[in-house]
């Protein structure tokens, strides 16, 4: 077949085809150009994130005092002392705001963690302290858990209790300060994880500086998430973050059935003071036992309840006979008394 066009249609012909190869060509660099953009956005946002939570001038104070409480050592060492405000007290029993009243603890910062607790001796007019098996603590005393068993002895006492096996709350750090029981937050009651679950919950809000004891403190402050939305202020340090002192407000339920003199005589407030917060190492966790121990006890955890149970069960009988012998001896003296008549 013959072209019977003329040559203005090849003309018109080429003008097409390139009108054509320059639109695919326009299409081909809009969809280059919207890969790359796609592509860009998600590395940008993803050196930003890293940036943004990187240490340095980014960071907020909420993660440094979260990150002040866990050092690179795994390891803590804090000594602490509580007390409340309001309600009826015992001043001459409450312990001194200073290293003489203070308990201190070494701690490790992982879950299920080691510890050793060194509690403060006890004033004697305050009443006598015993153990869960009936010995009499005498001076100051400590407990450790190790991983495999939680260790208690007392130098001034000289005895050592060994319980194996130890269980749930059994191995727990002592919730000395309430907070743990108080703000019901799930966690655990030691100030390291409680204050670590209270700084990620995004309760507390920086508030500015104040003064404690003449030393400059940054506030942060909020309310627990439980009946009455009770207060928290946690003071820290700014410049090192670690906690200085926590205030929490009390708030009974509206509906407590409790009877108003009851009320007025419960606490409005606890305090707990950190007079030191610091890394420690392995070495602090091992327990400090007496050089000479005259009584050692191990017991499985379920075994030692027993053994208290069966010690209580003796102590008891005792009691119970010693007050048949006193009641036996005043009607003796009382028949003496009317005979002599």
């Amino acid at each position: 077949m013959t072209d019977q066009r003329s040559p203005l249609d090849h003309h018109i012909d080429a003008y097409r085809d390139q009108l054509r190869r320059s639109a695919v060509a326009q299409a081909r660099t809009r969809r280059r150009r919207v890969r790359a953009a796609g592509i860009a956005v998600p590395i940008a946002a993803a050196t930003f994130a890293t940036t943004a939570l990187w240490p340095g001038d980014r960071t907020t104070v909420l993660e440094r005092a979260a990150a002040a409480l866990k050092p690179a050592s795994q390891v803590v060492h804090y000594s602490i002392t509580g007390r409340s405000i309001g309600g009826m007290q015992n001043a001459a029993c409450s312990p001194a705001p200073d290293e003489d009243g203070a308990d201190e603890f070494w701690q490790e910062t992982t879950a299920d963690p080691r510890w050793r607790w060194r509690q403060h001796a006890m004033d004697p007019k305050c009443g006598i302290m015993s153990s869960g098996l009936g010995n009499t603590v005498v001076g100051a005393s400590e407990t450790a858990y190790d991983g495999a068993a939680v260790t208690t002895s007392n130098p001034g006492g000289r005895w050592v209790e060994r319980i194996t096996e130890p269980r749930g709350e059994f191995k727990e750090i002592p919730d000395l300060s309430g907070l743990g029981r108080l703000a019901k937050s799930g966690g655990a009651g030691d100030p390291v994880s409680w204050l670590s679950n209270l700084m990620g919950s995004g309760t507390l809000k920086v508030s500015g500086h104040a003064t404690i004891d003449g030393r400059r403190v940054l506030m942060l402050i909020g309310h627990i998430k439980t009946e009455g939305r009770p207060k928290i202020t946690v003071s820290i340090d700014p410049k090192t973050y670690v906690p200085v002192r926590v205030v929490q407000q009390v708030v009974m339920p509206r509906h407590s059935g409790l009877d108003r003199r009851i009320r007025e005589s419960m606490p409005t407030a606890y305090v707990v003071d950190f007079l030191t917060y610091e890394p420690a190492t392995e070495a602090d966790l091992r327990p400090q036992l007496p050089p000479d121990p005259h009584k050692t006890e191990t017991f499985t955890q379920r075994a030692w309840r027993q053994e208290i149970d069966r010690r209580q069960r003796a102590e008891s009988r005792k009691g119970h006979a010693l007050a048949l012998r006193l009641q036996k001896a005043a009607r003796e003296h009382k028949a003496k008394a009317r005979a002599g008549r």
